[in-house]
């Protein structure tokens, strides 16, 4: 038996669903399928009866699920022991995948600068996951120290300070007639359905987004069935009339796809949405651990000062 394995067995027995299961761990249905039954193959028995909108455990089942759990828990806590057991010899920084690469390398430059001869770790992956692999529960669990995340997002205990607004734009087909249009507004966009996410690492985020464009006014939404920028232009490109938020390609990395003939990305005449990035730590850890406030607040002054 893999961890894989029976964290995906241990989301669908709570979940009670392969496709909520599998949203719940920031995958797709196939590979929480594949795991479960490459584990019921190796048991030799069910662990599931499936039915056409229903899943329950086996007896089997209930018996893996009753002896997992605390499993998985123990292994969780090792492995957080382990870390930060060597947490003075590193320093461990994550990162949104969608904040631009000039942005995300000035801060790991900065961290390293202000780090000494501890090595920086850097993990760029914003997954949530049933293991708190999740940057946000990692920094309220002590397992990294300094996060560069996008805005807003709710959680107690996490403190930040805001170190970039970036203006966004439309990313729509250039197909349609906005297309051609030097800037749009929220009334021009009207009839048109704006792309988002189906999930995300900060549902918050999904809140402000459908409250931003509320307020402007507009109502007609859509989802991608993936949670980055690809999956939304995927889905404007194979559905006229609609449009996503985006970064100008310009700026790298993943906004680098409406950098395509198929789209066009046109900036708002005026009060379009904004790209906030901040710095993220752990408030209880900053106040009392000496060397972590000292790294957060040398790498504030060094910021500020670019």
């Amino acid at each position: 038996m893999e961890i894989h394995q029976l964290r995906c067995f241990l989301s669908v027995a709570e979940e009670r669903n392969f496709g909520r299961a599998a949203e719940s761990l920031n995958l797709t249905p196939s590979p929480v399928s594949r795991a479960i039954k490459a584990l019921e193959s190796e048991l030799g028995t069910q662990l599931f009866e499936r039915g056409y909108h229903t899943v329950e455990l086996t007896s089997a089942g209930e018996l893996l699920a009753k002896g997992a759990a605390p499993l998985l828990v123990q292994f969780d806590e090792l492995k957080r022991r382990v870390v930060a057991q060597n947490a003075d010899a590193r320093v461990v920084v994550g990162g949104t995948p969608f904040a631009p690469p000039s942005i995300f390398d000035l801060f790991t430059d900065t961290v390293r600068a202000a780090s000494g001869n501890r090595a920086v770790h850097v993990d760029v992956a914003d997954a949530l996951d049933r293991a708190g692999r999740g940057h946000l529960d990692r920094l309220g669990r002590n397992e990294m120290d300094l996060a560069l995340l996008s805005l807003p997002f709710e959680r107690p205990g996490i403190d930040f300070c805001v170190i970039a607004e970036l203006e966004m734009s439309v990313g729509i087909r250039s197909d349609d007639p906005l297309a051609a249009r030097g800037a749009v507004t929220w009334e021009d966009l009207r009839g048109h359905r704006l792309t988002i996410p189906r999930r995300t690492p900060q549902p918050s985020t999904l809140n402000w987004m459908r409250d931003q464009v509320e307020r402007a006014g507009h109502r007609l939404v859509d989802e991608a069935t993936g949670p980055d920028v690809t999956a939304l232009a995927a889905h404007v490109r194979g559905n006229p009339g609609g449009f996503f938020l985006a970064l100008e390609p310009g700026v790298g990395g993943p906004w680098k796809v409406p950098d395509d003939p198929a789209f066009a990305v046109v900036p708002f005449a005026a009060d379009g949405p904004r790209f906030a990035l901040c710095l993220a730590w752990n408030r209880q850890r900053h106040a009392g651990d000496a060397a972590l406030a000292a790294l957060v607040d040398r790498v504030l002054v060094e910021w500020r000062q670019d």
